[in-house]
């Protein structure tokens, strides 16, 4: 009974993960156009997904700086999460990522803020080449630390960085079409809701696994495609380790169905809706809708219902806004609000990116860097004796038991 009712769980788990994974893919690309088939309206929805991604990366800048502000508010009954609000509701985290790449050069900065104070600010910085990443803490130490990549274990993902495509448009093309022959015409349907076309794909989680298969291969055979990037084999090496992910991965649920459905009013070229759902049984099943307020709004919400023999639920999980502006030329702001969080209650998180191109990278001199497994007892003992007088220190102390 035991292992029954954490299949039933995991199995709607399961279900959350394919939702959310396939509304990124086509959910979130909204544009006007006049459907013909229902699998045109999704062959669309993803050709306008990948147009979009090349249009963000085709700005030809050698030099990137990109700055991420993460601040939110949390309303709550709940007096333990409370505490967390107090902390969440008062700080804010900024990522910086400077990246030159003619150079091959990274620096990624991050900053913790508390009540308008800096209680940690530490940068990291690589080039292609180094086999070190180096580490710097503002007030911990007056030089960057040096640690190598190998004992990082990530090597091979700094190395792959600033990996290029070199021909983006025909990569797009040939991964469009790929996809197109291999969505069956079985997979799809058609009705009419509400004033509104409801085109819809259902497919199992075998057809699924099934799929990818398929175009995975095909692209990994393809080499024209490979002839995309700038390390063909490295690409075909990354598309056969796919391969070997999807043949693993495990099929207690492959007989789980899901469903997709975009609501189109073709009078205004315009998809107004998406909903996906995962049915597990009979009895588990998780739907996610995302309808479209305007084109800078949109509203969501999850539900989750599950059932074991033990304990019986149904659960509206989530439900909210996801609002997008611009703020001048180069600033956009969104503000996702979460109305009802179980257990906890309104989540408000504001997400601020600013991004300038052709910026230099900031200077960072790594040739006095210490070796961080290799510091002498002196280094050692600055660093400890810096750290206790670090804002951070007094901060997470008290949470640690330290007096």
């Amino acid at each position: 009974m035991e292992n029954e009712n954490k299949k039933s769980k995991k199995g709607v788990s399961l279900g959350i993960i394919v939702i959310v994974l396939l509304a990124i893919m086509v959910g979130l690309s909204y544009y006007f156009f006049r459907p013909t088939s229902p699998k045109e309206v999704f062959i669309s929805k993803i050709e306008e997904t990948l147009n979009q991604a090349n249009a963000a990366t085709n700005n030809n800048a050698e030099k990137i700086n990109s700055t991420i502000s993460l601040s939110g508010n949390i309303e709550t009954t709940n007096e333990e999460i409370a505490q967390i609000a107090q902390i969440l509701n008062n700080g804010k985290l900024t990522l910086n990522l400077q990246a030159d790449t003619n150079s091959k050069k990274m620096l990624i900065g991050a900053d913790v803020n508390y009540l308008n104070e800096s209680l940690i600010n530490a940068k990291a910085f690589y080039q292609k080449g180094d086999n070190n990443v180096y580490l710097f803490v503002q007030d911990l130490f007056d030089r960057y630390f040096k640690v190598s990549t190998e004992e990082m274990e990530t090597e091979e993902e700094m190395t792959n960085v600033f990996s290029e495509i070199k021909d983006k448009e025909t990569a797009s093309k040939i991964l469009k079409e790929t996809i197109s022959e291999n969505l069956k015409e079985e997979y799809f349907s058609k009705e009419n809701v509400d004033e509104m076309t409801k085109n819809t794909m259902k497919l199992t989680v075998s057809e699924l696994k099934s799929l990818c298969t398929n175009v995975v291969t095909s692209l990994k055979d393809n080499q024209k495609f490979l002839d995309c990037f700038e390390n063909s084999g490295k690409m075909k090496k990354v598309l056969e380790d796919t391969l070997k992910e999807i043949n693993e991965m495990e099929k207690d649920y492959d007989s789980a169905r899901i469903e997709i459905s975009l609501y189109t009013k073709e009078s205004a070229k315009d998809v107004k809706k998406m909903d996906a759902k995962v049915v597990v049984s009979e009895t588990e099943e998780g739907t996610f809708i995302l309808n479209k307020v305007d084109d800078n709004s949109l509203t969501f919400n999850v539900e989750v219902k599950g059932k074991t023999d033990e304990i019986p639920f149904t659960a509206q999980a989530l439900n909210g806004t996801i609002k997008k502006e611009k703020i001048g030329n180069d600033t956009t702001k969104m503000t996702v609000v979460v109305e009802n969080v179980p257990e906890v209650g309104k989540v408000t998180l504001n997400i601020e990116e600013k991004k300038s191109s052709n910026t230099d990278l900031e200077n960072v001199d790594t040739a006095n860097a210490v070796d961080f497994n290799n510091m002498t007892e002196q280094e050692m003992m600055t660093l400890y004796t810096n750290l206790q007088k670090m804002k951070i220190y007094s901060f997470i102390a008290p949470f640690l038991g330290i007096q």
